[in-house]
């Protein structure tokens, strides 16, 4: 009876590999420019199961091998990228730390509802059927059959939580891996044992368990996909290309090498019935698994949708930022701040398809706002000076929130076009906060309506104003202190040492810092000055950046840049002198004093700006993931 179901499940899965890699097509890997520039110079970092042959183990000379790891390779190598295999992480510490950026790709899983929580999956690469295992002559045929008998598994699979969940009458012994279970197996420790066809395949002829055999089949399937974390979209679209670009031939010849199922010649003609009811038995199954495949089509179709609208909510935020970095490379060009409120208004208002802007900056010593410039600004208007609590840019800086108006009365406000005024259809009045103060306010008229992400570009571009406005605003203040002080280095010293902010310099060509004040000391957690002259840019940070690069080789890029344009403003991870990270901006400026030439850096800790983000993001997933239909969830399970 055993060796008629194994002739059958050899044929069928024959079949079914045919059936289930008839998608795949052949041909070159054709990425975007935007896949390209996202591999080009990345390692990525394997989480991987040690010990689970055929599909992926470390073999007695510490290399990484099996089928899963061929696959991988094979992708890699089309790729052109490299990959860097993290041995020392279990598998299940390895699923975790997908979720922290810590490990970038599971080279083999199985794709389910709770994972792609936290988990993007390319497109199966193969898919294994679990069977019964027993001790010949058992005659044991189906999960019936196993009633009142031990019925091994390898413990935190896929399969396990479904027999309990769907046959709570088995009594399930859990063991610690595959090998274990076999040699218990073999032994009679255990009556039977349930695991997927090509696992138990390769190790009974690698072990040599000749009293062994696939005793029967069982109605689970799993699918086996490469899972990317969900940050990183673009990887996990490059890896389904190169997994299409692979042939048929390519991938059969791969899993031939580890997974062929070996049965017994020849057959008991005596007992055909069972192998007809066998075959009635598969095509019933057939039936089954062609109505559980077209609803996980669907369900790939829904993701694939939603990974479309994500890839989308990308592009258009990376349009955003790199529209924002233009202003704000502009702008950092401002040495005062009408020069600085005329580029950015000259900016912002085409952008947003307005037609009027003008920006009012808060005067502390007046406690007013003043307007300093604008785009299509009459300054004769009279309305230069404003209050706090006066109009509708009083009550912006007051409220400390945007004030949005469609469709305002005809003569509310106009738009002067040198021979005629003309009447807006849309105004909004944006406040530019610096930390928990108003620092200026922006108001924006249009004749027709603003672009319409017109919001996320200005949240975008707010913070960059309003730094740019601390700073210029400073600068001043540098300037007048320094002026008053006959810009006496006594006088320079005595400011550098009373800001608030950590700020130090640096000098060529080694770019050891030369200075800091009390507030860099604070930041790093240096004892002195003297200790912190001996120190570089790159012994303040992690070796790494969050984008894998060399800290050593960004800084010394982003000091190029600084030197070469006079100015560079960037984010940066940097760590205190007891290795502690933590996320800063960083405002490098070229500073010329007779002869000498060197860099001032202005550095601000931003930890508590990316936790308030982290938590917006977390509580839009949240919401989102409340409106899933309640489906099964297999929680920490690995295959």
């Amino acid at each position: 009876m055993a060796v008629v179901y194994k002739n059958c499940l050899a044929v069928f899965l024959a079949v079914l590999f045919v059936f289930v890699s008839a998608i795949a097509q052949s041909g070159e890997v054709k990425l975007t420019e935007e896949e390209r520039a996202f591999l080009n110079g990345k390692q990525f970092r394997l989480g991987i199961d040690s010990n689970r042959p055929p599909f992926e183990f470390i073999d007695e000379k510490g290399n990484y091998t099996g089928m899963s790891a061929e696959f991988m390779v094979e992708l890699a190598k089309r790729l052109n990228i490299t990959i860097v295999i993290q041995k020392d992480v279990t598998w299940k510490d390895a699923l975790e730390k997908t979720k922290t950026g810590e490990i970038d790709i599971i080279p083999k899983i199985t794709p389910s509802d709770e994972r792609r929580k936290f988990l993007l999956f390319t497109k199966p690469y193969t898919t294994n059927p679990s069977v019964i295992v027993s001790q010949k002559d058992k005659n044991i045929d189906t999960l019936s059959d196993l009633k009142g008998l031990k019925t091994g598994v390898v413990k935190g699979l896929i399969i396990e939580t479904s027999l309990k969940r769907e046959h709570p009458e088995l009594s399930i012994v859990q063991l610690p891996d595959i090998e274990t279970a076999l040699r218990e197996l073999s032994i009679g420790n255990i009556d039977a044992l349930i695991d997927n066809l090509g696992t138990v395949a390769y190790n009974i002829e690698k072990i040599g368990l000749t009293n062994l055999e696939i005793a029967g089949s069982t109605p689970y399937i799993h699918d086996l996909a490469f899972g990317v974390r969900k940050d990183w979209p673009l990887l996990c679209s490059a890896l389904d290309k190169a997994l299409q670009s692979m042939t048929e031939e390519e991938k059969l010849h791969i899993k031939d090498r580890w997974v062929a199922v070996k049965v017994k010649s020849g057959m008991n003609w005596k007992r055909l019935w069972p192998l007809a009811a066998a075959i009635a038995a598969i095509m019933i199954f057939f039936v089954l698994w062609n109505r559980r495949l077209r609803n996980a089509v669907d369900q790939r179709k829904r993701a694939e949708a939603e990974l479309k609208d994500y890839t989308i909510s990308l592009e258009r935020n990376s349009r955003i930022k790199s529209e924002v970095a233009a202003i704000s490379a502009d702008i950092q060009s401002a040495l005062s701040l009408e020069e600085m409120s005329q580029k950015l208004m000259s900016h912002i208002v085409p952008l947003l398809n307005a037609n009027y802007g003008v920006l009012y900056v808060y005067h502390k010593d007046k406690d007013i706002f003043r307007a300093a410039g604008g785009y299509g600004y009459d300054q004769d208007s009279g309305d230069s000076d404003v209050a706090i609590g006066q109009g509708l840019v009083g009550q912006c800086a007051l409220d400390k929130r945007a004030i949005n108006i469609s469709a305002p009365l005809e003569n509310f406000m106009h738009i002067s076009c040198g021979f005629s005024k003309l009447n807006p259809k849309v105004i909004t009045v944006q406040p530019v906060m610096h930390i928990n103060s108003v620092c200026g306010v922006i108001v924006l008229a249009g004749l027709t309506p603003l672009v319409d992400d017109y919001q996320s570009i200005i949240d975008e571009l707010m913070p960059v104003a309003a730094m740019n406005l601390v700073i210029i605003e400073r600068n001043l203040n540098t300037q007048h202190l320094m002026e008053v002080a006959n810009k006496q280095k006594e006088q320079y010293r005595a400011l550098f040492e009373f800001m608030q902010d950590a700020v130090m310099t640096s000098a060529p060509p080694q770019w050891m810092f030369t200075s800091a004040n009390p507030a860099t000391l604070k930041l790093f957690k240096v004892k002195s000055e003297e200790e912190f002259i001996k120190l570089g840019p790159w012994d303040l940070s992690p070796e790494y950046q969050p984008d894998g690069q060399l800290s050593s080789v960004k800084a010394q890029q982003a000091i190029m840049q600084a030197m070469e344009c006079g100015y560079h403003f960037f984010e940066w991870t940097h760590k205190t002198i007891d290795d502690i990270n933590f996320p800063t901006s960083v405002m490098l400026t070229k500073v010329e004093l007779g002869t000498s030439v060197f860099l001032q850096a202005t550095v601000r800790d931003i930890t508590e700006q990316k936790r308030m983000t982290e938590e917006i993001v977390q509580l839009k997933e949240q919401l989102k993931q409340s409106g899933n239909s309640g489906q099964s969830n297999y929680k920490g399970e690995r295959t």
